[in-house]
């Protein structure tokens, strides 16, 4: 709202207020309201670009944090969570896991590709289901 308009009581201005006013006593309005998940979720995918980097700088600032307490944090972690060689052994058992499908799999794929690469309409229809299936971090 412009300080013109408060003044001089334009047609927008009115609409505007009434607007604010009325939208939140409005039951249907505040029933269909999107949650804090359904808002971040369009924030997210809206400025990509600012909330990678904010990931990112949030990745470094905990890196930071943990090793600056790490002398004080290490007794505690002996003492409660006695379970971590556990944790390491299933850590292994899933990244291998995680191994085998990138060592087998992809490249199956990558194979029935390049057979279906043979046939140029087949080509056509990979390359635009790549163009509109583009990463996250490769987008304009």
């Amino acid at each position: 709202m412009s300080l013109l308009g408060r003044f001089l009581k334009t047609l927008s201005y009115r609409v505007d207020k009434e607007i604010k006013e009325s939208l939140y006593k409005n039951e249907a309005f505040l029933s269909s309201r999107w949650g804090i998940l359904e808002n971040s979720i369009i924030q997210w995918s809206t400025y990509y670009r600012k909330y990678i980097a904010l990931s990112l700088v949030l990745s470094v600032l905990l890196v930071c944090n943990i090793i600056f307490w790490q002398p004080w944090i290490k007794p505690f972690v002996i003492e409660y969570i006695p379970f971590r060689a556990k944790f390491m052994d299933w850590q292994g058992i899933f990244l291998a896991g995680q191994l085998t499908i990138i060592g087998v799999v992809y490249p199956l794929v990558i194979g029935l590709i390049s057979i279906l690469f043979q046939n140029k309409s087949a080509k056509k229809l990979y390359s635009q289901y790549i163009k509109n299936t583009r990463g996250l971090c490769s987008q304009d």
